[in-house]
């Protein structure tokens, strides 16, 4: 993964993630919250929840916009955050460099 932070800042990576180094030289780590446990469920609740009963709305309406607004974005560097399941990555063509984060590691 490419380093987008300032040069100052030290990153690690570890188990597929990276992790900002502390000033102890320590890896910042932070508490799992409620959501890290859900997180495989979080596509279905997506599906069956709130897109349907929160927001009115429809996943496949979402994924066909994000199908339009995504197609003509090429060769650039692309940083999603709060990224959730990473589908946004599905819609972009491969020639982007792409990274996302989220707060749940299991995201």
């Amino acid at each position: 993964m490419a380093n987008l932070l300032r040069k100052s800042i030290k990153t690690v990576h570890k188990n597929d993630l990276e992790y900002i180094i502390a000033p102890d030289g320590k890896p910042l780590c932070f508490k799992a919250w409620l959501g890290d446990w859900f997180s495989f469920l979080y596509d279905f609740l997506m599906k069956k929840t709130v897109f349907p009963k929160t927001l009115s709305a429809d996943i496949s309406i979402h994924n066909e916009v994000l199908r339009r607004e995504l197609e003509g974005i090429r060769e650039k560097r692309v940083l999603e955050l709060a990224t959730g399941n990473g589908v946004t990555a599905d819609f972009l063509y491969k020639n982007n460099l792409y990274t996302d984060i989220d707060i749940s590691p299991g995201l």
